[in-house]
């Protein structure tokens, strides 16, 4: 399995996990680097529902997962982005 790299950063006891290349950008709105998260691609996220992949969005420390589709939080999760 593949696994992706994310940074997790907290402002104001607010979490988020971020992709690395958006670090800097944080980090210049007051951010601060707690550490590395390594994100499985799993395949077994497919066959989660909906209330499952919000469960492991929130354990993540993500954001905004609250409102979306099964489409949109497996593509969060496993870090793809559709074309």
């Amino acid at each position: 399995m593949a696994e992706k790299n994310f940074v997790k950063v907290t402002k104001n006891g607010m979490h988020l996990v971020v992709h690395p290349t958006t670090v800097t950008a944080h980090q210049k709105r007051g951010w601060v680097v707690v550490g590395d998260i390594e994100v499985n691609e799993n395949p077994e996220l497919s066959e989660m529902n909906v209330n499952q992949l919000k469960s492991v969005a929130k354990d993540l420390g993500i954001e905004g997962y609250s409102n979306m589709k099964k489409e949109e939080l497996l593509d969060l999760l496993q870090g793809e982005t559709k074309k």
